[in-house]
């Protein structure tokens, strides 16, 4: 299958399980797109952030007011 581009906010995005962020410098979610960021996530569904020209600050910060009430963890390479 090919890849599918969504926003946040597009119905599609809950007929794609997986979400691979990237792009350059800085992530700015709206609050409606950190709602459904969250519910997504919540639902099952994973996102892939790949750090491409300074978006780790950025998505640290974001993904800091999706989940306000958790750390964000370093996956083990092993």
């Amino acid at each position: 299958e090919r890849e599918v581009v969504v926003q946040l906010t597009d119905p599609a995005l809950w007929d794609v399980p997986y979400l691979y962020l990237t792009g350059h410098g800085n992530v700015a979610l709206t609050d409606e797109e950190v709602d459904i960021l969250r519910r997504y996530v919540e639902n099952g569904g994973f996102v892939h952030a790949d750090d491409n020209y300074g978006l780790d600050e950025s998505f640290r910060r974001e993904i800091a007011r999706v989940f306000p009430e958790r750390e964000l963890v370093e996956v083990p390479l092993t």
